[in-house]
This record gives structure tokens, C-alpha cells and sequence, in this order.
């Protein structure tokens, strides 16, 4: 049974190896296993803690786009910390082992991408950056146009905004907007002397060398170089780490006074970290502090829009609208549900659809139910769009006669059911002013009166709509 899971697994590592970089490969998948599967659930052992929340943050679409290739179908994917492998990391580098460099492949392809890979060209860099995770890509709207102009900024023109302290929920695309400034750093000088890194692997280098009794060496790679990125900084300031953070600060002060660019970020705004000490908060405050929230419904959208590029996904334009509307917390868990669809879709031999969406989802329970926000019109639009089989552009277009009764039908839900302004309905109708909302709603009126058919039809949309709650 054991070489049955090994094995499939095996075939699961070969999928991912195809979607990451061969460095991210090794550092975050190599020593992984699959501990169960079972009823479309999947439990995969990891290390430790530090790569378990990497993989989940980072790598979650491409770890359940490979199990649904493998095992068809996943609903639940679990990470379980395993000793063994634990020590299988640790015994790797003990012995040295260079992983990447033990690799060898005559594959034209993976000697271009190797190419490439910055992190092989640039010492410095600690985190292996993720391939994808490209400025050009990063979608750009009011939740984080700020975060996004102050690391643009490091490249039009370097300490303009030192330091440069970003701050979000998980999720939003901090790491992806440090990442993109790496590749595009490494792209224009590949021996540029950069630190990625995480604030726990700093803490635990730190560590390290006062075991070893060689700070120096510490001090020298850390304070001697052109751009430091920390990304996770809060956990600086968790447990007894006095001497991690007096260490910190000074390297801080090094770094600045020798015009290196310093980029930071956290969970939360500098002043809400409580446990970090106030010569560090101000620091930080004393820079650019830009926050990064969730995004707003068009941002979604295209958001939605390029991860269906990247993975060559094709969606009606009305169901990344629904998921937009109802998916709201962050970019990971919109990527997320484009992923479960598509899976639903190709397993179940359905078409993408939006009553599909929903089934998948599992809007009306389960952990995606506290995201949904209903009472808005683009809401109602979606809904009545589903109920009627129908486009949201395709309601939205003005017709006549019985063409027209779902429009109609519509605008009269909004006012009735939900109490929507005129001007807030006409908006979501792209039109200009509110007197066609007027004239819909009375001929949605005359319409029920006269009409039998239109006015069960009316009872069953008001029917759907209700249930949504």
C-alpha cells in the first residue's frame, strides 16, 4: 500500500515539476509525501511548519491541479508535519547535498528555463523566486495602487521610499509583488546583490551563527549588499527574540546609511505589531507604509481573467463575474475556485456554467459562504441571469415586447425585493440616467397584470432570489 501511495505521488511530483521551476521544486516539494487519499480527500506530509505555510500560500492551485490530474476530483486537501522527513532535510544538509546541482537533464527546455532561473545566477538570493510571480502580471487596482507604484519605484529611481514597508491580509499578493520586483532586479543586472528572504529564515540564520560563533560572517553577507527584502516581518517580534531584533535594527541602520534599498512586509501596519519594539516601528513608519487590500469587484474580475490565461482555461464572461461577486476575501482563494470549477467541469462532464459554479463552490455552506456578498445589484443581476439562462450583457441590452420581460423582470426585483435606489440600478445597467429604470419597473408592472405566464415567471425569480439568503 505504502509503494502504491509513493508511486502515485510520484506521478503527482512529476505534474508539479512541470508547473514550477526547478528550484522551487526542490526546495518545497522534494522531500513531501502523500500520506492518505481517500473519498476525494488528500493528506500530504511535509517537513515542517516553514514549508507547509510556503506551499499553502503559494502553491495550493498548483498542488490541487495536480492531484485532480492524478486522483480526478479533490474537495480537501490536508498538510500533516512528518518527523521522518524532517530529518531527511536535515540529514540533506548535513551532507551538502545540492539537489539541483545532482539534477541533470539533457532537455533543451530545461536548460533554457535553468538559464533563467535567477536564482542560480545570483548568490545572495535566498528565496527561490516563483516563476509566474512577474510584475507584468500583477494586477493593478485602488486596493493596492500605492504598494504597487512605491515598488516601481525602486526601479525608476532606488531609495526614493526607504524603506518600503507593505502590509495585508493573506493572501493579496504581497509576496507576488516582491517576487515580480526580483525577477525584474535580477532581469536588468543578474549580479545584483540581493536578500529575499523570510523573516523566519533570517531569525533562524541569525540563530545559526551565534551557535557557531560567527556573527561576523553574519554581518558581512547581510550588510553588504544593495537591496534586503524580509517578507513576513512580524514574526521578528514573536517569542523571546530581544537579541534578534537588536541585531535586526542594526543591520537596518547599516543597510540605510550605506543607501541599500530595504523592503519589508507583514500582516499588519507597523504600529499594530505590537511585540516589535519601537526603535524598529519607527523605522519602518519613518518610510513608505502602503497597505494592500482586498480588491475591489473589477479588479477581481481581471484578476480572474489572467489567471484563466495562465492556465488556459477558457470561462463565459458571466461566470468570472459571478465568482467575482461572490468570492471577496483575496486573490488565492479566487484562484482557488477557478481551479475547483474547472475540475468539476472536466470530471463531471459539465459545461462551465454558472449553476455549476455555484454547485462546486458550495455557496450556501461551507467555508465559502461567509465571502458572499448578496445584496447588491450586480448580485441580483448575476442571479437573475442564472435564473433566466441568460448573459448579464444579454440582460442588460434594451428590447421589446417579450424579449424585454426579463430585463424588466429584473429591474422590478431590485426595487421591490431589495429596495435598490434608481441610480444604483441604472448604474449596474451602464445606463446613464434613471428614468429607464422608471419606465422598466411600470412596464414590469403592466406586464404581471396582464400576463399569467409573465407573473408566475415573476414568482419564481422572486422565489430564487429569496432562497439565496
Amino acid at each position: 500500500m505504502r509503494d502504491q501511495k509513493t508511486n502515485s505521488w510520484s506521478a503527482v511530483l512529476n505534474i508539479i515539476k512541470n508547473k514550477v521551476h526547478d528550484d522551487s521544486f526542490f526546495t518545497w516539494f522534494e522531500f513531501t509525501t502523500l500520506e492518505e487519499f481517500s473519498d476525494g480527500k488528500a493528506i500530504i506530509g511535509v517537513p515542517n511548519k516553514f514549508i507547509k505555510t510556503f506551499i499553502i500560500e503559494k502553491f495550493s492551485s498548483t498542488v490541487q491541479e495536480a492531484l485532480s490530474e492524478s486522483f480526478g476530483l479533490v474537495e480537501d486537501i490536508q498538510y500533516k508535519i512528518v518527523p521522518e522527513l524532517r530529518n531527511k532535510v536535515e540529514n540533506a544538509r548535513i551532507k551538502g547535498i545540492n539537489l539541483k546541482n545532482n539534477k541533470r537533464s539533457t532537455n533543451k527546455a530545461n536548460i533554457e528555463e535553468t538559464s533563467t532561473n535567477h536564482s542560480n545566477l545570483n548568490p545572495y538570493l535566498g528565496l527561490p523566486l516563483v516563476g509566474n510571480f512577474k510584475l507584468d502580471n500583477y494586477i493593478v487596482g485602488p486596493s493596492n495602487k500605492m504598494a504597487y507604484e512605491g515598488i516601481s519605484s525602486v526601479l525608476a529611481q532606488p531609495n526614493m521610499y526607504n524603506p518600503i514597508f507593505l502590509y495585508g491580509g493573506s493572501g493579496l499578493g504581497k509576496t507576488h509583488i516582491l517576487h515580480g520586483l526580483c525577477h525584474e532586479l535580477l532581469k536588468r543586472n543578474p549580479n545584483d546583490k540581493i536578500i529575499f528572504i523570510s523573516c523566519e529564515e533570517f531569525i533562524n540564520d541569525f540563530i545559526n551563527h551565534i551557535r557557531t560563533k560567527n556573527m561576523n560572517e553574519f554581518r558581512n553577507k547581510y550588510r553588504k549588499i544593495n537591496t534586503l527584502i524580509i517578507d513576513d516581518i512580524h514574526f521578528l517580534g514573536q517569542g523571546n527574540k530581544d537579541q534578534t531584533q537588536d541585531e535586526f535594527f542594526h543591520t537596518f541602520d547599516a543597510l540605510y546609511n550605506s543607501s541599500c534599498q530595504i523592503i519589508v512586509s507583514s500582516d499588519a501596519h507597523p504600529k499594530d505589531i505590537k511585540s516589535l519594539k519601537d526603535k524598529i516601528q519607527m523605522r519602518f513608519i519613518s518610510g513608505l507604509v502602503a497597505s494592500i487590500e482586498p480588491p475591489n469587484f473589477a479588479t477581481r474580475f481581471k484578476i480572474l481573467k489572467q489567471k484563466c490565461k495562465e492556465k488556459g482555461y477558457e470561462f463565459p464572461k458571466e461566470v468570472l463575474e459571478f465568482i467575482a461577486s461572490h468570492i471577496t476575501n483575496n486573490v488565492r482563494e479566487l484562484e482557488g475556485a477557478l481551479v475547483k470549477i474547472h475540475a468539476s467541469s472536466r470530471f463531471g462532464s459539465k459545461p462551465i456554467s454558472i449553476n455549476l459554479a455555484e454547485e462546486a463552490l458550495n455557496l450556501n455552506s461551507g467555508s465559502f459562504s461567509k465571502q458572499i456578498s448578496r445584496k447588491t445589484p450586480k448580485y441580483i443581476l448575476l442571479e437573475a441571469a442564472a435564473f433566466f439562462e441568460m448573459s448579464c450583457e444579454d440582460i442588460k441590452l434594451p428590447k421589446r415586447g417579450k424579449n424585454a420581460i426579463p430585463r424588466h423582470l429584473s429591474m422590478l426585483a431590485m426595487r421591490r425585493l431589495y429596495q435598490f435606489s434608481y441610480s444604483e440600478i441604472s448604474d449596474e445597467f451602464g445606463l446613464k440616467s434613471h428614468a429607464s429604470i422608471v419606465h422598466g419597473e411600470k412596464l414590469a408592472l403592466k406586464t404581471i397584470e396582464k400576463d399569467p405566464n409573465s407573473k408566475i415567471l415573476y414568482s419564481k425569480l422572486m422565489d430564487h432570489l429569496k432562497n439565496k439568503f
